[in-house]
This record gives structure tokens, sequence and C-alpha cells, in this order.
């Protein structure tokens, strides 16, 4: 399945312009195919959809447009939805923030022990049930 940025626009109920300059400005890849020129168009994966959501849901929980495309290229998505590895985990430490994935019971065990330290999770299992529910219809 491939799609483009107008179909991706329209299911995620974004704006076509915003999807389109996301994808300019390169904080959006596609990767199954680049556009080629004036009239030829960029094809999205279903994966790439996966990642586009995360990169949406980052920016807006307040991350820059930099970090969340940052944070969204970075994960393995074969990890995520297996094994109970179902979230995205962004940990501050010393003015840096890490990205990886997490069990919900490790986050919570982390926070009854009182070793969190200050995070923001993202739930990647209802990010790609809402995707899929979408663009598999």
């Amino acid at each position: 399945m491939r799609f483009t940025v107008y179909q991706i626009a329209a299911k995620l109920e974004i704006s076509r312009s915003s999807l389109q300059q996301y994808y300019e400005k390169g904080f959006i890849q596609p990767s199954l195919e680049r556009a080629k020129g004036k009239g030829t168009r960029s094809y999205f994966s279903l994966e790439d959809i996966y990642r586009i959501r995360i990169f949406l849901r980052l920016s807006q929980l307040g991350f820059s447009l930099r970090e969340a495309a940052e944070y969204s290229q970075a994960l393995d998505l074969s990890i995520l939805g297996k094994g109970g590895i179902d979230w995205i985990k962004i940990t501050y430490e010393n003015d840096r923030q890490k990205v990886s994935h997490a069990a919900l019971g490790s986050i919570k065990a982390e926070i009854a022990k009182g070793k969190a330290e200050v995070f923001t999770i993202v739930n990647y299992s209802r990010i790609k049930e809402e995707v899929d529910r979408l663009f598999k219809a």
C-alpha cells in the first residue's frame, strides 16, 4: 500500500499545506518513492504514516519540529508493539533528551521506585491502531 501527502493529510485531518511543508523541510520522509520533479508525487508506506503520526503527536506535546522529526525517525518500529514494548519514552537528562522504547510495566516500576526522571511517553499501540483503522479500511 502506498499513500500520497494528500491522502495522508485527509485521513489524519491535518492541512495539506502543513504536511507538504513538513515534507519539503525534511521533517517527514517517504520510504517508497520521492517526487522526481514538478508533476510527480512522493509515496509513503504505512510505516511512514506511523512515523508521521508520532511526529505530529510529539510536536503537539511541545517538542520542536526538528526534535519531533529526529525522534520519530530514530525509532525502531520493528521492536514496538512486540512483547509489551508499546510505548515511546523520551527522557530528559542533564538538559538532553533521549528517545527509547519501553514497556508500560517498566515505566510504572521506575515511578514506584522513585527512580523515574522527567519524561514524556507516547502510546505507540494506540497510534498504530488509529493509523491502521484509517488507512486499511
